[in-house]
């Protein structure tokens, strides 16, 4: 499914000057599949490959 966020609330304080969010503060959950859900306990930064038009 794909959509576009329309409106998203976060409190003033997890909001930095350049508008990041504290992902930490927010502790966000995540739904999976069914009745599963997942908690966010730690974020890293994948660097993937430019895309290559052919």
């Amino acid at each position: 499914m794909l959509g576009t966020i329309q409106h998203i609330y976060v409190r003033d304080d997890l909001i930095n000057a350049r508008y990041h969010i504290d992902i930490h503060g927010l502790q966000p959950i995540g739904r999976l599949a069914g009745n599963s859900y997942a908690y966010v306990h730690e974020v890293f930064d994948l660097i993937r490959k430019p895309y290559e038009a052919k």
